[in-house]
């Protein structure tokens, strides 16, 4: 992903459409080859907007937290540990780590960039999720989503090969594995 966000520097920077990844767990990815730190600070240039959740800080290297505090524009934290609670508090300011480690179910703290501007942190309430349609509506949902949807493993791979060959990202998927 990191090399297609960078092939687009050959492009006028008004030619570069948002691009939105979105990583759950994102400390899993911090053993790539391309460091996540590096990545965070040159994104925006790119155009690539990243949207990372992880469960606390502790999982991430000192570098990765720094490098967080410094980049990340937008910030949503839903109840977190004492630890987490007493660094953050420092970025969400007038917001206490008290208030932070507070949180109820489904309430968030929020730190949002408007116009290249950070806002005064607030409190909100999310929705809570759905009722579960249980098994049985799952296991319908998702073969009729496969079977409208659905491709196979060989015709997705031979499609995201084509891709990477013909911006030069390197000579085909096979190269990647």
């Amino acid at each position: 992903m990191w090399q297609a966000a960078l092939a687009r520097a050959n492009r006028p920077k008004l030619d570069r459409p948002d691009f939105n990844l979105y990583l759950d767990e994102f400390h899993n990815y911090l053993h790539l080859p391309q460091s996540l730190d590096e990545i965070l600070a040159e994104s925006r240039a790119y155009r690539l907007n990243l949207t990372l959740a992880n469960q606390h800080l502790g999982q991430l290297r000192e570098s990765t937290q720094e490098a967080l505090e410094s980049n990340a524009r937008a910030r949503v934290v839903f109840q977190c540990g004492q630890d987490d609670a007493r660094r953050l508090a420092r970025q969400f300011h007038p917001l206490t780590d008290h208030q932070l480690l507070s949180l109820e179910r489904f309430q968030v703290a929020v730190r949002l960039c408007v116009d290249g501007r950070t806002e005064a942190p607030f409190t909100g309430i999310t929705e809570a999720p759905p009722p579960s349609l249980g098994e049985l509506n799952a296991a319908v949902l998702a073969r009729g989503s496969l079977a409208i949807y659905g491709r196979s493993r060989e015709a997705v791979e031979s499609e995201i090969e084509a891709r990477l060959v013909s911006v030069g990202i390197c000579g085909g998927f096979k190269e990647m594995a």
